[in-house]
């Protein structure tokens, strides 16, 4: 079952190779991980809702699972 996302922005992130090659995940993990930080982080900070932070982390976890 695949998942659509009904309104979801693209954003792209561009991040230095060394960056990215020094981050200690296997690359298929990489955008799920990013992403979770990103909503926890925000959260954190309260820029973003506890809801709208576990829907921001669960969007690559779900279409990830669907494949």
């Amino acid at each position: 079952m695949a998942y659509t996302l009904i309104g979801a922005m693209s954003i792209t992130l561009q991040v230095p190779d060394s960056v990215a090659r020094s981050l200690r995940l296997p690359d298929k993990e990489v955008e799920e991980r990013l992403l979770c930080e990103l909503a926890l982080s925000l959260y954190a900070q309260g820029i973003l809702s506890f809801g709208k932070a576990v829907e921001l982390a669960a969007i690559r976890a779900m279409s990830s699972r669907a494949s």
